[in-house]
């Protein structure tokens, strides 16, 4: 036999914990019909923030996509910088880098200020990608003539030069799939 509120006799709950869990529960019922019904929070965050940011108070934002180049490299550069020192750090031990806010949040921007196609034509990503191939052609002609020459310490630049690029381009695609 059932007592009040559909718990079973006996179940020695105070009026309190009761009143709790009838609160939860609805909580957890409207919770799983919003979701059920498909709502997308992500483009009602997008509306909402979208109607402020686009207003005349914040027309300095119309060509934000303009400065996000200069924010990719600046992050890539602090990203390969935290990685250096934490694999300092740990010696030899297991170790994740993770730091995905900046592009979430570049995403975010760039889609309510509706500026995604606008930042997607300065085609940046791929202009870089030739940036990255261009250095390391011009690296591996200096490692050429430092290899006839037995030049054992330009050598060694060079290929830590061969390393940052790989790095910094590494650091970008995977900035470039992040957005």
């Amino acid at each position: 036999a059932e007592g009040g509120a559909g718990l079973p006799q006996g179940a020695g709950l105070s009026e309190c914990t009761v009143a709790a869990a009838e609160t939860l529960d609805g909580v957890i019922q409207t919770l799983s019909k919003n979701f059920a019904e498909g709502v997308d929070y992500l483009q009602v965050l997008v509306a909402v923030f979208g109607d402020v940011l686009k207003s005349a108070e914040h027309g300095h934002l119309k060509s934000f996509f303009i400065i996000v180049p200069a924010l990719c490299m600046s992050f890539c550069e602090a990203s390969r910088i935290a990685k250096d020192r934490m694999l300092k750090s740990v010696k030899g031990k297991p170790v994740y880098f993770t730091d995905d806010g900046f592009a979430i949040g570049v995403a975010y921007i760039l889609a309510i200020l509706g500026q995604n196609r606008h930042f997607d034509s300065l085609h940046w990503f791929d202009a870089q990608k030739g940036v990255y191939m261009a250095e390391l052609r011009a690296i591996e002609g200096r490692r050429e003539g430092m290899r006839r020459a037995k030049d054992k310490d330009g050598l060694e630049d060079a290929m830590f030069q061969e390393k940052r690029v790989r790095t910094m381009a590494r650091e970008v695609e995977m900035l470039e799939w992040s957005l």
